[in-house]
């Protein structure tokens, strides 16, 4: 079943977007009537968003009551077609493949260290992972041989070239909100193991 991701540019310039199959989409164009969640990110801190559809319109509420879109016309959206089969070299991983199912591993790595850290803000464990973010990222390199990934591969080849030979990932994606659910719960949970040891110095350094 195809997917297609539909964006929102709002007027100050921030993007949100849900995913929908083709058959959601087609019943939207009809004018019935669906509604989704999302979430999106600005200046650092995230924000809930809910999306409503109907006779041919959508409006977006996000959090505190805000307005974002309302009773716009579906033309307006911006419309991209997911591709559900891929390939991918066995040295972009893991984060080639985040690009693929439009993961935002960030996001995850920040709420973690703020689930350690309760006391900080968005915006300070935001910091925490740019002060720290080369030994985070050998935390979310670990993410290639995590189960979220290796189980939608479904094939494997390999490309001689005269520098070397390299190792290509063939995947098959089906629900790509299922997906970015269980990379999000695989990532924290490398996180709270790789955190449950570590202090914050003043400086925001991991030790």
């Amino acid at each position: 079943m195809k997917q297609l991701r539909l964006i929102s540019f709002f007027s100050d310039g921030i993007s949100d977007g849900i995913i929908v199959s083709i058959e959601e989409w087609s019943q939207i164009k009809n004018g019935e009537s669906f509604s989704e969640t999302s979430e999106y990110w600005y200046d650092g801190e995230s924000f809930d968003s809910f999306w409503e559809f109907k006779n041919g319109l959508f409006s977006i509420s996000g959090s505190e009551g805000r307005q974002c879109v309302v009773e716009s016309p579906i033309s307006e959206l911006s419309i991209e077609e997911l591709e559900m089969n891929f390939t991918l070299s066995e040295d972009s991983l893991p984060f080639s493949f985040f690009d693929e199912v439009q993961f935002s591993y960030e996001q995850s790595v920040i709420e973690s260290i703020q689930e350690k850290y309760s006391d900080l803000t968005i915006e300070e464990c935001t910091e925490v992972y740019n002060s720290n973010y080369d030994i985070i990222d050998e935390v979310v390199f670990q993410m290639s041989s995590e189960s979220s990934i290796l189980g939608y591969q479904v094939g494997e080849s390999e490309v001689d070239e005269s520098t070397g030979t390299w190792g290509y990932f063939e995947y098959e994606i089906s629900d790509f909100n299922l997906i970015k659910t269980e990379l999000d719960t695989d990532l924290k949970s490398l996180m709270r193991d790789f955190l449950k040891d570590k202090n914050l110095n003043e400086e925001g350094i991991l030790e």
